[in-house]
């Protein structure tokens, strides 16, 4: 006890010193914490904008559906199950959907898109799509209408109130062609969703495709993507292999994982970069601290401290030093990071262009989840307990008379 109450006045006998350090410690988790949540930040708006709207984190349909996205694979839909599996924990949706594909065509312009069947409340639960509309109004259960991406409106040279022809194939190979209105255009942040999207709601598709009651998959949303292969796994275990077939988001959009993870690698290198410049920064002033107080280490040796005493006190001043360092810079952080959550930086010129081009809305967003600020709170506190070993080092080497000296 008596080494803690020798270190606490140790780091307040210069107080200017000891804030100096503690800023340098701060400043560092700020630095790390805010790197740190642009990162995470960036691929979960990624992930989200991508597979909320598309896939769901996880997906339940027919077996052999995913290789053949064909129609004919839809399945009846057991809603007794469905609860069931909602109340699983870490799952917080599941959300019907009827898919398929069609031509979209005004006369003059066609293209193709994806049909989307939904159940307007429940869709908007999970992707907040309401939100997201620039123009005209988001769907009702009831409506006969749809809803299209903005870059399919562009593409087509459609607005709200003009009508768009489908034409594709139904259920057991009957026709389905209709005309519907436009109700909305929607804005879903994946320029590459913009432009193949059309909403309609679940009867209305259900109607369209010729089907009675069955859905092409159950898209589910769970609360965090760092649990989805528990949560998976547990899903496993609940349905019939030998009739459903339960993918997650890796599985259907490997190019997508594949091209975050090659990303984050190169990310990864930037972090170390910066982790090398705050040890450097930290390291500094410790250095500093050493070298004022090598006449104050003399006197206490001279006067009968043993060495491994006197760096062990040091050692506790260092970690009260770290504590309140990286305390007050997580405190710190916390402000910066929910202004750039609610402000996200927007991304301009050649780089907008290259997100737009892989499909992504062009801003960077930040994480605010609590891994984000122990994550870099806790490299901090390493990287300033590693350097604390050389200040120690340099006490068992010290030299007496040239500490006093000094």
């Amino acid at each position: 006890m008596i080494y803690l109450r020798m270190a606490w006045r140790n780091i307040w006998r210069n107080a200017r010193r000891t804030w100096i350090t503690i800023a340098s410690v701060s400043f560092a988790v700020i630095l790390s914490t805010f790197m740190w949540a642009m990162l995470e930040g960036v691929y979960d708006n990624m992930i989200r904008n991508v597979v909320a709207f598309s896939s769901g984190y996880l997906q339940i349909h027919k077996k052999g559906y995913w290789q053949e996205k064909s129609i004919e694979n839809v399945f009846n839909a057991d809603t007794s199950w469905v609860k069931q599996v909602a109340g699983m924990e870490g799952i917080t949706a599941v959300v019907p959907r009827i898919e398929n594909f069609a031509l979209a065509s005004t006369g003059e312009n066609t293209a193709g898109v994806m049909v989307l069947g939904i159940d307007p409340k429940k869709e908007n639960q999970v992707t907040n799509l309401e939100q997201k509309i620039s123009a005209g109004r988001y769907l009702r259960p009831e409506d006969k209408g749809v809803i299209i991406g903005s870059g399919l409106a562009r593409k087509l040279r459609l607005g709200v109130g003009d009508s768009l022809i489908l034409l594709s194939q139904g259920y057991q190979a009957s026709s389905a062609n209709g005309l519907f209105p436009i109700l909305g255009i929607v804005e879903m942040g994946s320029p590459e969703l913009d432009k193949v999207m059309v909403y309609m709601p679940l009867d209305q598709a259900a109607v369209f495709f010729s089907l009675d009651g069955q859905l092409s998959s159950w898209a589910l949303i769970i609360s965090d993507q760092k649990e989805l292969a528990a949560i998976k796994s547990r899903l496993a275990a609940k349905i019939d292999p030998g009739q459903y077939e339960l993918m997650d988001w890796k599985e259907m959009m490997p190019e997508l994982d594949q091209m975050i993870t090659a990303d984050g690698s190169g990310h990864k290198i930037t972090l170390m970069v910066l982790y090398l410049v705050i040890s450097f920064g930290i390291f500094s002033t410790i250095l500093m601290m050493l070298a004022e107080r090598q006449h104050e280490f003399g006197i206490m040796l001279a006067i009968g401290m043993k060495k491994h005493q006197l760096a062990f006190i040091v050692l506790l001043e260092i970690v009260m030093i770290t504590l309140i360092g990286v305390v007050t810079g997580s405190l710190a952080s916390l402000p910066v990071l929910f202004y750039f959550l609610s402000h996200p930086i927007r991304l301009g010129g050649e780089l907008a262009t290259i997100y737009e081009n892989y499909g992504f809305e062009p801003i960077i967003p930040v994480s605010t989840a609590p891994s984000v600020f122990f994550s870099q709170a806790r490299v901090v506190m390493v990287i300033t307990l590693l350097i604390a070993v050389y200040p120690l080092y340099k006490i068992f080497r010290m030299k007496l008379m040239n500490a006093l000296r000094s």
